[in-house]
């Protein structure tokens, strides 16, 4: 509906401007409602060494994201390994893996990684007195723990998008103070009213024509 910028008709300027006061209202209540939102998801913050993830936490404990997080952990996983999770400011990129020579004609395979750290495919290593036990182990839970760990993995990548989002509009709002609204309101009535600019009209389709409007305040 107000799909312009800076170049628009009259009659669009006083409808969005109708619009808008109307919103301006709403400011402190929809301000009140996205902060009680932001506590009641979580706040998703990281912790790094490096480049390297070593913590990954939510506030305030009671919230949606944290419960979340608690049952992962429960169920043995480990955000700051298995999500990948990243700041802009670190970004991961894959590195190939590496073999080196040994003796005689064998070499050794280094699988590849994360610059993070986080290995795909570790190299080669003799566990068969191990395996044969945590493959028993795992037998009649394994497919279980990864239904609900995905499950819950989903959940809490959707909590922290929904919680970027309600910050996002919550700090948007908060640069949109309603003195703000009025002084740019002010601004752009100034120009629509200012017989001295050309300006787009009711019927002047390519905005080609001079439309003096008549001064409201005079």
């Amino acid at each position: 509906m107000f799909n312009f910028n800076g170049v628009f008709t009259d009659k669009q300027w006083e409808a969005f401007r109708a619009f808008t006061l109307v919103q301006r209202v709403d400011i402190e209540k929809r301000m009140t409602w996205l902060k009680r939102e932001i506590l009641k998801t979580g706040i998703f913050t990281a912790e790094y060494e490096g480049n390297f993830p070593k913590k990954f936490s939510v506030f305030p404990l009671d919230s949606y994201g944290a419960k979340l997080l608690d049952a992962y952990r429960m169920l043995g996983g480990v955000p700051e390994r298995d999500m990948l999770l990243r700041n802009k400011e670190y970004p991961a990129y894959l590195q190939k893996g590496t073999q080196s020579s040994m003796d005689g004609d064998a070499t050794k395979s280094f699988g590849s990684s994360f610059s993070d750290g986080f290995q795909i495919k570790s190299e080669n290593i003799d566990d068969r007195d191990t395996a044969g036990v945590i493959m028993r182990l795992k037998s009649w839970q394994s497919d279980v723990i990864q239904a609900k760990r995905e499950a819950i993995q989903y959940r809490i990548k959707k909590a922290m998008d929904m919680s970027d989002q309600i910050i996002n509009e919550y700090e948007l709002l908060s640069k949109s103070l309603k003195d703000q609204i009025d002084h740019d309101i002010v601004i752009i009535s100034m120009y629509v009213y200012d017989p001295n600019n050309i300006q787009i009209y009711e019927g002047d389709r390519f905005g080609l024509e001079k439309f003096e409007h008549e001064d409201p305040l005079t």
